[in-house]
């Protein structure tokens, strides 16, 4: 299951813009020594080797201040894996949805959040109204990563609607898909014979506007439209052979346009003639 991480990006989120058009995440806590080599260590060597570095940078530093500070970046570049998601935000209270995309590298030379990860940010802002109370309290959290994975779901229907500034102006120029997700749900079944009896009483042809496509040997374009919708049923029946019409995709769609009651045939013409 991927991780799901809030990052603040700077204090007060200073350096969001930065991190947004730089894509990628930073963290400082002063500490201007690349890390990549005690990285690759155990965490106990790590955190070890760390303090050492720390403290050559803080010198009144204490035990805590240095074991937080190296908590932190260990969790951002090794807990990380390419993939996971991550949530920050700006000083107007935008969010920001990106995806980690490379390792631990170390970046001096803007003189800030020098130990960094590579981000695949969403160019689409979204407005801190469109986010649950509680996760936008987690995310008031002062500490500099925060797991908010309790909120995987909420986050990944964030990055499948793409919501940007105003809901007026949804602009859905890239999205994510391909997300994994395990759903569950209960299907009615159908009469398969029943069905290609029907498409062979119709000739395949659609009774609405008389669309007739065939691709190939016994395969057409053509849906078989259930005039008392399955859905509808309260109980197992008995389906006859005149309760089904074959209609073109289009046509079944706009029959469908009428959610109690599918629109008939008469009606449906009248639609698209």
């Amino acid at each position: 299951m991927p991780n799901f991480l809030h990052v603040r990006m700077g204090e007060k989120s200073i350096h969001s813009e930065s991190c947004i058009q730089g894509e990628f995440i930073g963290i400082d806590y002063g500490v201007w020594h690349d890390l990549k080599e005690i990285l690759s260590n155990t965490r106990t060597k790590y955190n070890s080797e760390f303090r050492k570095i720390y403290n050559k940078f803080h010198e009144n530093a204490s035990k805590e201040q240095a074991s937080y500070a190296g908590g932190t970046i260990w969790r951002v570049s090794n807990l990380l894996n390419i993939g996971d998601k991550i949530l920050g935000s700006d000083s107007d209270k935008n969010y920001y949805v990106g995806f980690v995309s490379g390792d631990y590298y170390y970046d001096e030379k803007q003189g800030f959040l020098p130990h960094r990860r590579k981000v695949s940010w969403l160019k689409q802002k979204i407005r801190h109204t469109y986010i649950s109370d509680e996760l936008n309290e987690k995310c008031k959290n002062r500490h500099t990563a925060v797991n908010i994975s309790e909120f995987g779901e909420e986050i990944n229907q964030l990055i499948s609607d793409s919501l940007i500034t105003n809901p007026n102006q949804i602009a859905y120029l890239q999205g994510i898909e391909g997300i994994e997700y395990e759903t569950k749900y209960l299907k009615k079944s159908r009469n398969k014979n029943l069905a290609a009896e029907r498409r062979k009483i119709d000739n395949n042809t659609c009774l609405a506007c008389g669309f007739y496509l065939k691709l190939g040997e016994n395969r057409f374009v053509i849906d078989v439209h259930h005039i008392n919708p399955i859905g509808n049923l309260k109980d197992v029946t008995v389906t006859k052979i005149d309760e089904l019409i074959c209609l073109c995709p289009n046509c079944h769609r706009i029959a469908h346009s009428r959610a109690e009651k599918p629109l008939n045939i008469e009606e449906i013409k009248s639609i698209i003639i």
